[in-house]
């Protein structure tokens, strides 16, 4: 095995600058990037345990060797290095000790970064800032493409909750978080919002896995123990309440009742009660319908089956944005009132 040059370290810069950050990875490090070092040049930081061992011939492994067996032959060539060290004190003021707190406890503080709550009906996501849609609200958590080829340990923690979530139809909240440099994979958080969570509804679109940011939840009320989302798309005997819950917080946020959303689901035996279309069967057998309020509780409607409603989700979707959403809404008021035998 030749020794290293500077030149062939500038070569894998290059075939990095020209191939992108995730396909370089891929290629020579199994998706994974940096977690303490980077390599410095023209003003843009490469990860150090990547370039090294993609500069061998043939390449070898990452894994291989450790960041402080390359870090003084770098040096000598004249590059120089960016450093942080590694936090592993979970303490209230960081990541994992607010996450904890929530009741989302981390699986491990050096790389997770998504959580299934203590009550097993939620989960918790880190949400990045600069991948939000323009839209404001999409949200890509899988690409179903070179996602689904890391085989790191946060990286099959992730695609199971993911797939949890959607399977059991968890309440899925996220952090969001800004990074310090957002090309680096794993990325290292730079602030996060600690007064409210987003409230996701998470999905499968094809291959990909895509999340909704339908509202906002704060922090406060999750302490509190209340399930909330600002949304009316979060909808879903005489159970509930014709005034359901509210608290003051930061503002304004409303107490949805979760048996009301499962005696509709119940109700309506997998189908959209609109047009009657079965919906797709999910991992329990059961098939996949949502539960909208009419009038939504943010216009002070009810909370009862009287006022929420089984349907598809592409039916779901009309009533909060399309333009026939008025017409929609009279339609959904008489088969409700059917329903109920009025």
């Amino acid at each position: 095995m030749n020794a290293i040059q500077k030149s062939d370290i500038l070569q894998r810069i290059s075939e990095f600058d020209q191939m992108g950050e995730t396909a370089f990875l891929q290629k020579y490090a199994g998706g994974r990037g940096s977690v303490t070092t980077w390599i410095v040049h023209e003003g843009n930081e490469y990860p150090i345990k990547a370039i090294w061992a993609s500069a061998h011939q043939p390449p070898i492994a990452p894994r291989s060797f450790k960041t402080n067996d390359c870090e003084p032959q770098i040096r000598a060539m004249g590059f120089k290095l960016r450093k942080q060290e590694k936090t592993l004190n979970p303490s209230t003021d960081s990541f994992s000790g607010f996450c904890g707190s929530l009741g989302f406890p981390l699986k491990n503080i050096r790389w997770s970064w998504c959580a299934i709550g203590q009550n097993g009906t939620h989960s918790l996501f880190t949400v990045w800032d600069n991948e939000i849609l323009p839209d404001g609200q999409t949200y890509e958590f899988s690409n179903g493409g070179s996602d689904e080829l890391r085989t790191d340990a946060g990286a099959r923690e992730f695609r199971r909750i993911l797939n949890e979530t959607i399977d059991n139809d968890l309440v899925a909240y996220g952090i969001k978080c800004s990074p310090v440099y957002p090309l680096t994979i794993p990325r290292k958080r730079q602030k996060f919002d600690r007064k409210s969570l987003l409230a996701l509804r998470i999905r499968r679109d094809g291959e990909r896995i895509v999340g909704t940011i339908v509202g906002t939840v704060p922090c406060d009320a999750i302490l509190a123990g209340f399930t909330t989302s600002e949304s009316a798309i979060d909808d879903l005997d005489p159970i509930g309440s014709d005034q359901p819950g509210r608290a003051a917080y930061t503002g304004t946020f409303i107490v949805r009742d979760e048996r009301v959303r499962q005696a509709v689901i119940t109700r309506a035996h997998g189908r959209c009660e609109y047009c009657g279309e079965l919906g797709f069967k999910k991992a329990d057998g059961s098939h996949y319908v949502e539960a909208h309020h009419i009038i939504s509780l943010a216009k002070q409607g009810p909370d009862t089956l009287k006022n929420v409603i089984a349907v598809c989700p592409n039916h779901h979707r009309e009533a909060h944005f399309g333009e026939n959403r008025e017409q929609l809404e009279s339609e959904f008021k008489a088969i409700l009132a059917k329903l109920q035998g009025n």
